[in-house]
């Protein structure tokens, strides 16, 4: 396992010397997850270790709120089931946050007119104020801790993040229904549902759902193949099928109907 290494006098992180330790430990086990995972969860533990945002009296969920608000309704304010949305959080954490920040003055509570349950988050002149005071120190200290990238490295390592999170945040893309008849499941839960039907484990999309008269169902394409490659380049995320299928009306694909492969010709709707 190349990560594991940590030969000659390559510098090496806290990550590299767990995995050379479970090479040495367990050399049954594939580890390599591990290289990704738990350097993300350590860089954002250290990221908030370094944070300013102690400097102007907030952490980083108060900074996010003021941020969303800023970015989407800076003057009309967000119900809270439209923050609840912008953030990805439930209704009960959200609501620890805007209490917090309503004591501290920095946004209101308003009745919403749309809704008699519901409420209307508006930034107040103090909580703007603060915001246009820490965003700039913020984001100038964010720029200081991504100074060991490059600008390729930089803009790499983000479509990389994208491509993850664009998975694991969608358990479906229904995106693809309208072009081409199909609804899919991600890379990993695919996986997993490969797992369920006792298949072999293999890396693609999985169709979740076939539209009748479509152009999937009239390709052949049916519930829980997977879709391996399009026009010849391997498919491992909804981002490679949508880049594959540009400019195109009809494209090729490779898929695994339980463990036996095979080439569909898939002719798209109009985009």
């Amino acid at each position: 396992m190349s990560e594991q290494s940590g030969a000659g006098s390559a510098p090496t992180d806290s990550v590299d010397r767990v995995l050379a330790s479970w090479a040495t430990s367990r050399p049954d086990l594939d580890v390599r997850p591990i290289a990704i995972l738990t350097r993300l969860d350590r860089l954002k533990r250290a990221v908030d270790e370094q944070s300013v945002f102690d400097r102007f009296g907030l952490n980083g969920a108060d900074f996010a709120v003021l941020a969303t608000l800023v970015r989407v309704a800076p003057s009309t304010g967000l119900s809270q089931r439209a923050l609840m949305a912008e953030l990805d959080l439930s209704s009960g954490t959200v609501s620890v946050r805007i209490e917090r920040l309503v004591r501290s003055g920095l946004v209101t509570r308003n009745p919403d007119p749309r809704d008699g349950r519901g409420s209307i988050i508006v930034l107040t002149a103090r909580g703007a104020a603060l915001f246009e005071e820490c965003a700039p120190v913020h984001l100038h200290h964010s720029r200081q801790l991504l100074s060991g990238l490059s600008t390729e490295q930089h803009d790499q390592l983000a479509d990389l993040l994208r491509r993850l999170l664009q998975a694991v945040e969608m358990s479906t893309d229904d995106r693809a229904m309208d072009r081409w008849g199909m609804s899919l499941l991600p890379a990993h839960l695919a996986a997993r549902r490969r797992t369920e039907l006792g298949l072999t484990e293999r890396a693609g999309l999985g169709i979740r759902a076939v539209l009748p008269r479509s152009p999937a169902s009239t390709a052949g394409l049916k519930i829980d193949d997977l879709v391996v490659a399009a026009e010849g380049v391997p498919v491992l995320s909804v981002i490679d099928l949508h880049r594959a299928t540009r400019n195109r009306d009809r494209i090729s694909l490779r898929i695994l109907r339980g463990n036996r492969a095979r080439t569909v010709g898939l002719s798209l709707a109009p985009a």
